[in-house]
């Protein structure tokens, strides 16, 4: 017979006692008595890990996948390193997007987003999603010209990515003008596999669909697109 531990994030697995040992399914055979434990860790609320990066900037996104991995989206002024060598940006602010592993927070990988030397307004990533199988899709803004991973992108506005789960190299890129300003807060990932974007904008913009409304201050928006290739639904 095979023994298979059920267990989620809140009580990960500590290992076998008895006849079975390791972490995984358990094959065994029925021979003779046998008996076997499988033995989960109790939460306690104590702080399994922690990490630091030193940069100007921050944090604007945090998620995890299935496996609890965590993705951290944010900025950066001048260099960051977020565990795998030192991120350089060219641009007055920069994006960043890591991926970190859930057991002990080790870095898996880290990519940029490449500000313009032109602007001053910020290049950043923030809000994100994660898709079943661990690709991670991403909202945020660029101005000037910029580069994230071999994609060049010259815009002053929003920008939707779908990364892989893998390297971190995005599968598809769009992005949208918004010279008046375009902040993306939050990004879902729905059961068909698209992406959900909400935010808000001011002046004119057009997120793929046709011209949006516009209104004195900022207004809200929520967009989808395809998450195969990011067209607009």
């Amino acid at each position: 017979v095979t023994l298979t531990p059920a267990f989620d994030a809140c009580y990960p697995m500590l290992g076998w006692s008895g006849d079975c040992s390791g972490l995984g399914p358990c094959e065994m055979v029925l021979d003779r008595g046998r008996r076997a434990r499988a033995e989960f860790e109790t939460p306690t609320g104590e702080t399994r890990w922690s990490r630091e990066f030193r940069t100007a900037g921050g944090g604007e996104g945090i998620a995890v996948d299935e496996n609890d991995d965590v993705f951290l989206a944010g900025k950066f002024r001048g260099t960051v390193d977020l565990g795998g060598g030192v991120l350089r940006g060219d641009g007055a602010w920069n994006g960043f997007l890591s991926k970190l592993s859930g057991r002990d927070g080790s870095h898996i990988w880290s990519v940029r987003l490449n500000g313009s030397r032109d602007s001053y307004w910020a290049s950043w990533l923030g809000p994100l999603g994660v898709f079943p199988g661990g690709d991670v899709a991403v909202a945020g803004g660029v101005y000037g010209t910029g580069s994230f991973g071999p994609i060049q992108v010259s815009v002053d506005g929003l920008l939707v990515a779908r990364c892989s789960g893998a390297d971190g190299q995005p599968r598809w890129l769009r992005s949208w003008p918004a010279p008046q300003g375009a902040l993306p807060s939050v990004v879902l990932t729905d059961p068909l596999g698209d992406i959900v974007v909400a935010g808000a904008y001011a002046g004119p913009v057009d997120f793929g669909g046709g011209p949006m409304p516009q209104e004195p201050g900022w207004t809200a928006f929520l967009a989808r697109y395809g998450g195969i290739d990011g067209s607009h639904r």
